[in-house]
């Protein structure tokens, strides 16, 4: 979510999936939802330790191969043995 000019459409679909899985019946921690200002590495060392704690079903967005954050999320997911899904491109 920090990767500058594309940040704006990057928030936008976080925001968009916490809709579709809310409106399903699930719960949603929604990073984008968080306090802002803090640094990259304050970031992902909180997202990684939420992950770590709560197990959650993954759900990566589209293009999350491009972000170093989800890229960390996704390997620590799979090093937990978690479900991952993910947004298919005409979802």
């Amino acid at each position: 979510m920090t990767n500058g000019d594309k940040k704006e459409l990057t928030v936008k679909g976080f925001f968009e999936a916490e809709k579709k899985f809310r409106d399903l019946g699930f719960e949603v921690f929604n990073p984008a939802r968080l306090e802002s200002g803090g640094t990259w590495e304050e970031y992902i060392v909180r997202d990684l330790i939420w992950i770590i704690e709560n197990k959650p079903r993954m759900y990566m967005l589209r293009g999350w191969y491009k972000s170093d954050g989800a890229i960390l999320e996704y390997e620590t997911a799979r090093k937990l043995s978690l479900r991952i899904d993910y947004e298919r491109i005409l979802d």
